[in-house]
């Protein structure tokens, strides 16, 4: 394959989400000239073009591909082979536990005192950025637990 072969896919891919208007006759030919690898004269004679106006599509559409930054490989696809590197906290299974303690205005020495007793230890900075991502996460429209 030259430098501009392109997959099929990856071509399929490309002219779905950003050449939704060009004419399929548009397509055909940069389809001949980069996933087929055929000849620039050939694919302009067999469209009734000339040469010049085949590549101006081809450089259009390479163009196009880098400009909008090609994914070689989409998220869902590398989240299907690749588990993510960031582990669960240990307090995740104690989450709704820990909201409840919150919004009833229990403290944070509290909250610790009840994880000890479920035997999970945590240091006081490990409880505080838990507790500060559930508020972020809890929203505006959610109390936060006692304010006086």
């Amino acid at each position: 394959m030259s430098s501009d072969a392109v997959t099929a896919e990856e071509f399929d891919r490309i002219a779905r989400l950003h050449c939704r208007r060009w004419e399929a006759r548009s397509l055909d030919v940069v389809r001949a000239l980069l996933v087929d690898q055929r000849r620039i004269s050939e694919v302009a004679e067999a469209f009734g073009m000339k040469p010049q106006q085949a590549n101006v599509l081809r450089t259009r559409f390479l163009d196009r591909m880098k400009s909008k930054g090609a994914v070689k490989l989409p998220a869902e696809q590398f989240m299907q082979s690749v588990n993510p590197a960031a582990q669960a906290s240990v307090l995740d299974p104690f989450k709704d536990d820990i909201k409840q303690l919150v919004k009833r205005g229990y403290s944070e020495a509290q909250i610790t005192e009840f994880l000890n007793v479920n035997d999970v230890q945590v240091s006081d900075t490990e409880l505080t950025t838990f507790l500060g991502a559930m508020n972020e996460n809890l929203g505006s429209g959610e109390s936060k637990g006692r304010r006086r």
